[in-house]
C-alpha cells in the first residue's frame, strides 16, 4: 500500500522521507526549514534573519500603484544584438544569393536546393531571436489576487497568469551555461504554489540584483511571506 505524501503545512511542499523522523515525531520541511511535530501541533518554523533590500535594478521601469499592485517592464535590448544583426544579414543575404542562382538555372541540382536547408532553418530561427531583443519587452503585473508575466510584441515564452493567493514562495536560481565559448550565467524566478509544485515564472536575467530585487518585490505585493528555499541564491547572497 503506497502512503500519501506528506506535504508542509507552512509552504505546501512536499517533504522527502529522509526528513521524516518517526521516533521523534518530528519532520523537517527542506523548502522554508519549518520544524513541526507530527502529532499535530503548531509548527515551528526557523527563521533567518531579515534579508537586506536590494536596490532597483536600472534595466526596470517600476509604477508602484500601492495597494493596487506593481506594475514594470523592461527592454530585451543588450549591445551584442548589433553583431548579431549583422551577421544575420550577412548570413540571410548568403542564402538569398544562393537560391537566386539556382532559380536562375534552367534546371538546377537537386543537392543545391535540399543542401542548404539546415542553414534556411538556423538562418530564420536566428533572425528571429535577432529581431526578439530588438523590440520585445517583458512586462509584470503583480497583486495580492493575480501574477501576470508577458512578452511581446513578437511571440516568445508562453504568457502567465496565476492567482496571487495561489503563490506560496518565489526564489531565484542560478543557471549555468557550458559552451565552446566558455561558461556564463544566468539567473531565473521561480515559485512554489500551495500544491508544493515549483513553476518557472521568468529565465535568462544576466545580473544577480534583478532576480533578487524581483524576488523581493513581487513577494511583498502578492503578500508572501520571505522562507528559505533550498538551493537559491539569496540564501548564498545574504
Amino acid at each position: 500500500m503506497e502512503l500519501a505524501p506528506l506535504h508542509c503545512p507552512v509552504c505546501g511542499s512536499v517533504i522527502p522521507g529522509q526528513e521524516v523522523h518517526l521516533a521523534l515525531s518530528v519532520a523537517r520541511c527542506v523548502s522554508c526549514s519549518a520544524v513541526f511535530d507530527l502529532a499535530g501541533r503548531t509548527p515551528s518554523p526557523q527563521r533567518p534573519p531579515p534579508r537586506t533590500q536590494v536596490p532597483l535594478p536600472p534595466l526596470f521601469q517600476v509604477e508602484d500603484q500601492g495597494h493596487a499592485g506593481l506594475r514594470l517592464s523592461w527592454k530585451w535590448f543588450k549591445p551584442q544584438a548589433l553583431f548579431l544583426a549583422f551577421f544575420c544579414l550577412f548570413w540571410d543575404g548568403f542564402l538569398v544569393v544562393w537560391y537566386g542562382i539556382a532559380a536562375g538555372m534552367e534546371d538546377p541540382p537537386l543537392v543545391m536546393v535540399l543542401f542548404p536547408l539546415g542553414h534556411v532553418a538556423v538562418g530564420v530561427g536566428l533572425t528571429y531571436w535577432t529581431l526578439a531583443q530588438f523590440v520585445n519587452r517583458t512586462w509584470i503585473e503583480a497583486s495580492r489576487n493575480r501574477l501576470q508575466v508577458r512578452h511581446g510584441p513578437l511571440r516568445w515564452k508562453e504568457n502567465l497568469d496565476l492567482p496571487g493567493s495561489e503563490l506560496v514562495q518565489l526564489y531565484g536560481l542560478e543557471v549555468i551555461h557550458r559552451g565552446k565559448n566558455g561558461v556564463s550565467v544566468t539567473y531565473s524566478l521561480n515559485a512554489i504554489d500551495r500544491k508544493g509544485v515549483q513553476r518557472k515564472l521568468l529565465t535568462g536575467l544576466v545580473d544577480l540584483e534583478q532576480v533578487l530585487w524581483l524576488e523581493q518585490a513581487l513577494e511583498r505585493h502578492l503578500g508572501i511571506e520571505d522562507r528559505p528555499v533550498d538551493g537559491e541564491v539569496a540564501r548564498r547572497t545574504g
